[in-house]
Parts: C-alpha cells; structure tokens; sequence
C-alpha cells in the first residue's frame, strides 16, 4: 500500500479518487528510493533512456547547456512530479540534476503497464497530465519571449506557487524557493542582474516579498495581470474519463 503521505497520491487525488485500488497500482512506481546529495547529476542528455521518477523529496531541474556556455533550464521539478514523459526516446533529451538534496524514485517504462492494462482511468489522468505539460510550455515560450522581465519574473513565481499548492494545500502565499538567482534567470532566459532588478520592481511594487529563499506573493491578481497567467493545474475536465 502506498504511504498516505505519497505525494504522488496527493497530487493524483486533486483530480481523481484515488481509491485502495488505484494506489496499489501506484506502489509499484515508488517502490525503489535513490537519495541524491545537493548538486547531484541523475542523468545527462543523450544517457539512455531507461527509467521515469517520481519526486518523494527536494527540488531537482531539467536543464541543457547551450554551444555558447548558457544553460537553459527546461523545467523544475518537485514531491509529486512525475519526470521523463518525454521518454518515448531510447535517449535522455536533457540533462536532470538536483538543486537541493532529494529522493527520487526511478521506475521502468514496463512498470506504466499494469497502470494502463487495469485502469483507463488512471491512463486518461497520466495522459492528460503529459499533455498538460506541453500547454505550460506553450505559457512559458509566451512569457519568454513575448514579455518583459518583472513579467518574465511575476510568471514564474506564479508558476510555482500554483504547481507547489497541488501537494501542499496548507499553503498559502508563500513559499521556500531553493533555487539560485543564475538558476532563476536560466528558466526564464534572463542574466542575473535582471533577475535582481525584476525582484527589486515587484518587491517595490508590493507584489513580492522576499527575504532570503523565502518568497511571499503580496497581490496574486495583480501579478497575474501582469504576466496574463493562466492556472493550469488547479483544475482539469474528467468528464471524459473512463470507468474503470
């Protein structure tokens, strides 16, 4: 049986009831831990592609180095997520590494059988979550190429806190932000003394406060005026799933 405190289980149940059932089909999927020091590479790009994972603990980054030495990250990953749907290839497309210390555990792409043989629910929400991946990324390129830095900035604090709220729903307008200010500009394609002046705007503005990794958002509405953002994780149509 899964914990009660699975993450992923929390995570799964905003959308769906996650019944005994369903949770036994879960375990397999957490069923090995990997610890990982602060720091620590998980895999590189082009490593082959055997395994997804599932976040228990810590913070960890989806990132590529570019020919000119910058560094992009695609993606920051936290307790619930699952990492590597993208694995369709037969190689890792970038490079996963952690930002604080965590745990991760690894599954193989064999294990999502079971998942998909005995529940076309629980397939239906996987799936609609790995599409759901592709509509942020759509909101980030908008948000990164389109708009200017405090926007660039209001986005993605915005991005996490909703992401973050989905296996925490005790929190409320802050949170603990365990990523560096080159790590912040990487995300959102800026240099570090933009990312200090966007920071410095909000705070000034009164949207924002932050005090050393801790970051309080002092006017949601108004931030997301300011970057046009849209929640995509609170809510999600299952009208269509299917009963299992």
């Amino acid at each position: 049986m899964v914990n009660k405190k699975s993450c992923l289980v929390i995570m799964l149940n905003n959308y769906i009831d996650i019944d005994d059932r369903l949770e036994k089909l879960l375990t397999i999927l957490e069923k090995n831990e990997r610890y990982y020091a602060e720091d620590a590479v998980v895999h590189y790009s082009g490593d082959e592609s055997k395994n997804l994972y599932v976040v228990k603990e810590g913070w960890f980054i989806s990132y590529t180095d570019l020919y000119d030495g910058r560094r992009m990250v695609i993606k920051t990953h936290h307790p619930g997520d699952i990492i590597g749907f993208e694995g369709i290839y037969h190689e890792q497309p970038a490079d996963l590494k952690s930002t604080t210390a965590g745990v991760l555990c690894p599954f193989s792409k064999q294990n999502l059988d079971e998942i998909f043989r005995c529940s076309p629910k629980l397939s239906a929400l996987l799936f609609s979550i790995s599409v759901r991946e592709q509509i942020v990324a759509t909101d980030r390129l908008k948000a990164v190429s389109r708009m200017g830095a405090q926007a660039r900035l209001a986005y993605f604090l915005l991005d996490l806190i909703f992401r973050l709220r989905i296996t925490n729903s005790s929190m409320t307008n802050e949170f603990h932000l365990p990523l560096t200010q080159t790590e912040i500009g990487d995300s959102i394609g800026l240099t570090n003394v933009s990312v200090s002046r966007a920071f410095s705007y909000l705070v000034g503005m009164q949207l924002v406060k932050r005090t050393n990794a801790s970051i309080k958002l002092l006017d949601e509405l108004s931030l997301m005026k300011l970057c046009d953002y849209e929640d995509r994780y609170t809510k999600m149509d299952t009208s269509w799933f299917p009963c299992d």
